[in-house]
């Protein structure tokens, strides 16, 4: 896999061990939305996307995201495994603009025992932290990213799909601690594969195509209104 970026990251330097990465599978890691521009000001900015059905992402930010006081959270996607990050506690308003990076990444293991401890009605909504989902890989599909930061998911009350604020702004995933949680060498196949094998849609992976009987017929050159026996006694 060959990175193509703006920043660096802790898993970069794999690719040397690789002759340099595969040229075939590229991986522009960059924004997804802009930072936007308030007179004197700039600010981190939101990618706001909608999805059909419910998503597990609804119950899983109420459950975290919602009325905090000491603790803010937003949860880090990386190859369609979900881990929850925290700083300490801000305004709800203010953590949409905020700098990502700022966040540090949870262990699945902290995240589990934590969510115990509340006793909360939505323990009964059953979640594992750090294993592929593929509700997850079509999020990743659909903004063309294997890394990003979901802010919040809420039900849209106009329709029945699912509202997701994604933050524009890519993670560094060392900045945010993910050293701690898979070296370098695994992060990078991690990212290689998902990159090069699930988040495009290849020929390969598509369902096979059903001919149908009249297409076959036309296929081989025969008339449809004629029947073989009757173009042969022609």
């Amino acid at each position: 896999m060959v990175i193509q970026s703006p920043f660096k990251d802790y898993y970069d330097f794999v690719a040397n061990q690789f002759g340099g990465g595969d040229p075939r599978i590229v991986y522009v890691r960059k924004r997804l939305a802009p930072q936007k521009n308030n007179g004197n000001k700039i600010y981190e900015s939101n990618l706001e996307i909608e999805i059909e059905g419910n998503s597990p992402l609804i119950n899983l930010t109420s459950m975290f995201c919602r009325d905090q006081q000491e603790t803010q959270t937003v949860f880090l996607v990386v190859a369609a495994k979900l881990y929850r990050m925290t700083q300490p506690g801000i305004e709800m308003y203010y953590s949409y603009f905020t700098n990502v990076n700022n966040f540090k990444v949870q262990s699945p293991e902290e995240t589990a025992e934590e969510i115990k401890k509340q006793r909360r009605r939505w323990i009964r909504d059953s979640f594992t932290y750090g294993i592929e989902y593929p509700f997850l890989v079509d999020l990743s599909r659909q903004i063309q990213a294997p890394v990003f930061v979901v802010r919040e998911a809420h039900s849209s009350w106009k329709s029945l799909k699912t509202c997701i604020t994604i933050a524009g702004q890519c993670p560094i995933l060392q900045a945010v601690g993910m050293p701690t949680l898979i070296p370098p060498t695994r992060m990078y196949q991690d990212l290689a594969y998902f990159v090069g094998n699930t988040l495009h849609n290849t020929p390969e992976q598509q369902p096979p195509v059903e001919v149908t009987n009249e297409q076959k017929i036309l296929k081989a050159g025969f008339d449809l209104t004629q029947s073989f026996r009757h173009r042969v006694a022609k």
